[in-house]
């Protein structure tokens, strides 16, 4: 005859086999629903905007809206580099390295710390690519005299333009100029 304390170990034990069985039913329920994928997406959407402080509903507090426009400026400049080393990536595959590189000159301009970018791109790139970056990066920086008005001037689009003016999210050019002139004498240029 069984005692009473192993027929309360298989009363638990079978409790937590119904239990586990349950998860896996409702589980599977779930996530074979019609619009699962679709409201996983939403919701991914939602607490990644939250997380960056975009949207926040109206509910923030006086003052907390020219922040969230800081926010914004700052992701719509960081998405603009990501586009812009993206775009010189494809080119330099595809066999047009001009273009590619000028991609890639623009999102040096665009980064907040261009020594630690020039660094990664010297160590990536094979010399024949990093040379006449580094060549057309000098001329970049001599075209521009230094003033952020001319080096707005250099880039086209309006994004970047305007963050540059407002002085959010970008190297100024002479940190750009600094680390370009370092690099070069790095590179023997």
């Amino acid at each position: 005859m069984a005692s009473l304390g192993s027929v309360k170990l298989m009363a638990l034990g079978t409790a937590g086999a119904l239990f586990i069985g349950y998860c896996f039913y409702f589980d599977r329920k779930r996530t074979t629903a019609p619009d699962y994928k679709k409201r996983v997406h939403e919701r991914r959407v939602r607490q990644a905007t939250s997380h960056l402080g975009i949207g926040g509903g109206g509910t923030e507090p006086a003052g907390a809206a020219d922040d969230n426009e800081e926010d914004d400026q700052d992701l719509v400049m960081q998405m603009h580099f990501v586009e812009e080393v993206k775009k010189g990536e494809r080119h330099i595959k595809e066999g047009s390295v001009d273009e590619g590189l000028t991609h890639l000159c623009n999102a040096i301009m665009l980064c907040t710390h261009p020594g630690s970018l020039l660094e990664m791109l010297r160590a990536n790139l094979p010399e024949a690519l990093f040379r006449p970056l580094m060549m057309r990066l000098h001329e970049l920086n001599q075209r521009s005299g230094s003033s952020s008005e001319d080096f707005s001037e250099t880039t086209s689009d309006d994004t970047t333009r305007n963050s540059i003016s407002s002085g959010t999210s970008t190297s100024q050019p002479g940190a750009v100029a600094a680390a370009v002139t370092a690099a070069a004498q790095e590179a023997g240029l």
